[in-house]
């Protein structure tokens, strides 16, 4: 009868062990599009037979295994972070473009075209009140273009500061959360899967607006590293970012133009050239390297307010030179300085057509049209004088629209590659750790087989100890 009993004990806690089973497979299936799980699987472990012992063997659940691969995590995460680096560079360079169009009709290629135009037909009728006036009006156009263009790439700086000030306020949240992952663990001390899918949601929406490392330390608690190196979040401590203007003084003739923005952690330590990846990354490098390229810094003047100063001074000469006293000419362009050439450029009011001559008096006699041509010149330069970098003001101007252009075209390209690896990423932890509803209706079906078997059994050690009770009362 002992051995009856060992045996019943031995099919009770067998069944015990499959519904177990069972229940992490409904789990699986109930979950699978929870974001951030990984499939788990009851652990059976086989009990030890020694029948002299009283040891008759059988199974039992030691607890659930998940099939999470930290590795398959991070590499999901750090081509998340890429994807939504290159989508964010993509983004700002769309609008960027835009102030860059040869082909706007209104823009700074046009009319500089225009004003090259006007300079070309005053050429022939050099006393015309009228040649004067398109020279004057153009002239009021393209400026108006340059200081367009000039205010749009302010305007897309600024817009950026705005979206790192949001992302930082994510940021914030998600780290927020971690920390809170983190507390629990430590008072709880359990390993909640509801928990960890959470937590691993959270780590790899944080992925995309920065990159970072994820550290998982003994006792179940996550540190992570924002751009690998400083912390973000340590056991119960959250750490926050902000962002504060560069205090590199301006160099000469930069005078008022706009610094770049440095990110700084809690102690107040720089960390600007940490933080490369994610939102955070693409939009603190078009802040910081992208605008200012064109439309200028405390340290460099951009193309955009360069190509404004040396066609404003070239033409300006051209027009006082030979006057008794230069510095008291009206010119035809104005500007503050070089560090906001495009932004401030203008025509003065006090350039009229009874100010504005064509004639030149460097020469002997006087030229009565050579200023003229000598600006309808600067179309097609010969001279060094009328150049920049050794093109022509139209052709440096195409420069800089084919360099965004390129600009945009990589970071699209980016994205469609990124995009790619990411759902390759994607695909190897789905391999690894995902739930594949098939596969889970397997599990159940051979667990039911198993359930019925044991089931049986058991029906028959109840038959068979009935029959012994039944013997023994004969």
């Amino acid at each position: 009868m002992s051995n009856l009993f060992s045996s019943l004990r031995a099919s009770a806690t067998a069944l015990d062990a499959l519904q177990q089973s069972a229940a992490s497979a409904q789990n699986n299936v109930s979950n699978a599009g929870t974001a951030g799980y990984a499939r788990q699987r009851a652990q059976v472990s086989a009990l030890p037979f020694d029948p002299e012992q009283s040891a008759l063997g059988g199974v039992e659940v030691r607890g659930l295994v998940s099939s999470r691969d930290q590795f398959a995590e991070q590499a999901v995460r750090e081509q998340a972070s890429g994807l939504k680096s290159s989508q964010e560079k993509s983004t700002q360079l769309a609008f960027f473009e835009a102030n860059f169009d040869l082909n706007d009709t209104i823009g700074i290629a046009s009319r500089m075209n225009k004003l090259f135009t006007a300079f070309s037909s005053w050429t022939v009728a050099p006393l015309s009140e009228s040649e004067k006036t398109n020279v004057i009006s153009s002239a009021q156009n393209l400026a108006e273009s340059f200081r367009g263009a000039a205010a749009s790439l302010q305007a897309s700086a600024q817009n950026a500061e705005k979206r790192i000030t949001t992302t930082l306020s994510r940021i914030d949240d998600l780290a927020e959360r971690v920390r809170q992952f983190n507390v629990g663990v430590r008072t709880s001390m359990t390993g909640d899967s509801g928990a960890s899918s959470s937590v691993h949601s959270d780590l790899e929406e944080l992925a995309s607006f920065a990159d970072f490392q994820a550290i998982w330390q003994k006792d179940g608690t996550v540190t992570v590293l924002l751009g690998r190196q400083v912390a973000l979040v340590n056991g119960d401590a959250k750490f926050g970012f902000t962002t504060v203007p560069d205090s590199t003084v301006p160099l000469a003739g930069l005078e008022g133009a706009t610094p770049k923005l440095q990110l700084r952690d809690h102690t107040g330590a720089d960390v600007t050239r940490i933080v490369t990846g994610g939102q955070l990354g693409a939009l603190l490098q078009f802040r910081n390297e992208t605008v200012p390229r064109f439309a200028g810094s405390v340290t460099d003047a951009g193309d955009l307010n360069r190509l404004a100063k040396q066609m404003a001074d070239r033409v300006n000469q051209i027009l006082t030179d030979g006057d008794p006293n230069p510095p008291a000419s009206i010119k035809l362009f104005q500007y503050s300085n070089l560090g906001s050439a495009a932004l401030s450029l203008t025509v003065p009011a006090a350039m009229t057509t009874a100010v504005l001559s064509a004639s030149d008096p460097t020469t002997a006699p006087a030229n009565v049209n050579g200023r003229a041509v000598k600006l309808a010149a600067l179309a097609q330069p010969g001279s060094s004088a009328d150049k920049l970098d050794g093109l022509s003001y139209m052709s440096f101007f195409g420069n800089i629209t084919s360099k965004v252009g390129r600009l945009a075209a990589e970071a699209n390209a980016a994205v469609e590659s990124r995009k790619q690896m990411h759902a390759q990423a994607l695909g190897i932890r789905d391999d690894i750790s995902g739930v594949s509803l098939d596969q889970e209706a397997l599990t159940l079906m051979e667990v039911q087989r198993s359930y019925e078997a044991t089931s049986r059994i058991i029906a028959a050690i109840d038959e068979m100890t009935r029959l012994a009770v039944n013997i023994g009362r004969n």
